[in-house]
């Protein structure tokens, strides 16, 4: 069993959650527990999405279609790992880009009276 943590945002807030899912600890126990169909719609969905995302920064970049096709003709997936040290310093670069401007740092003061305040409820 994993467990979950869950944000839902809210009009007055934000609700939290702490669950737990069996996903199975492998492959094979996964298939097991849900088929390989299943199973293998959701690799593909998820993969997608990746492969969306790097087609994105490319475009981004100004490569063109061709130039896209090439790089994913090269590309292979790899294990997906949540760095959240890598979220911390990404918060990190709003917060000193937000410090830049008055409205800003209006704006961060604002999150941070939100915060406090929902810590205290």
């Amino acid at each position: 069993m994993e467990t979950i943590y869950t944000k839902a945002p809210t009009a007055d807030g934000e609700l939290t959650s702490k669950n737990k899912y069996e996903f199975g600890g492998t492959l094979d126990e996964a298939i097991e527990l849900y088929g390989e169909e299943v199973v293998f719609s959701y690799y593909k969905a998820q993969a997608r999405v990746h492969v969306q995302g790097k087609i994105r920064a490319m475009l981004r970049a100004g490569k063109s279609e061709a130039e896209v096709q090439t790089a994913l003709d090269k590309h292979k997936l790899g294990v997906v790992q949540r760095d959240p040290a890598k979220s911390r310093e990404k918060a990190k670069k709003s917060v000193l880009e937000l410090m830049k401007t008055e409205e800003g740092q209006a704006e961060l003061r604002r999150l941070i009276e939100e915060a406090k305040a929902a810590k205290k409820s």
